[in-house]
């Protein structure tokens, strides 16, 4: 079976580095998706239009453009990906700065959240795979995240 090029649409060095510890090589191409525009109340929904947002974008990209590192940019698989911290009801994306990050982490001490990490995936038009040309996986993973004093 021939193996489709990975994409992955994100810059994340953290994202890259973990698929590359399971052995994937993917190739980075970042999403111009605006996260902004996308304002949910659950968790769970918001990481998966976030992540399938993200995919979507580079998907469609890559299907009007060429890219120097994928051959045939039109048959690849794209992985999206999104995470936000949910700590007593609130729901925190990036931070704007360092400044932010640091309040936020002074707030948040001792108590206990959950990230949650949504993944969409997308095989743009690979025929020659186990998952149908077209077809997109949306998924959300929660972990419980201790933080401490």
């Amino acid at each position: 079976m021939k193996i489709p090029t990975f994409v992955l649409a994100s810059a994340s060095p953290a994202r890259r580095s973990l698929l590359e510890s399971a052995g994937i090589k993917a190739v980075v191409c970042p999403s111009d998706f605006d996260e902004n525009q996308i304002k949910m109340r659950d968790a769970t929904k918001l990481v998966q239009v976030l992540a399938e947002g993200k995919a979507d974008a580079v998907a469609d990209f890559l299907r009007a453009n060429s890219h120097p590192q994928i051959p045939n940019p039109k048959a690849c698989l794209v992985l999206g990906c999104d995470s936000i911290l949910v700590v007593g009801g609130e729901i925190y994306g990036k931070p704007k700065d360092a400044e932010e990050a640091v309040l936020r982490w002074q707030k948040m001490r001792g108590k206990v959240g959950e990230l949650y990490t949504g993944h969409a995936l997308i095989n743009t038009k690979f025929d020659n795979f186990e998952m149908a040309a077209g077809a997109s996986i949306v998924r959300c993973q929660v972990t419980k995240v201790y933080l401490r004093m």
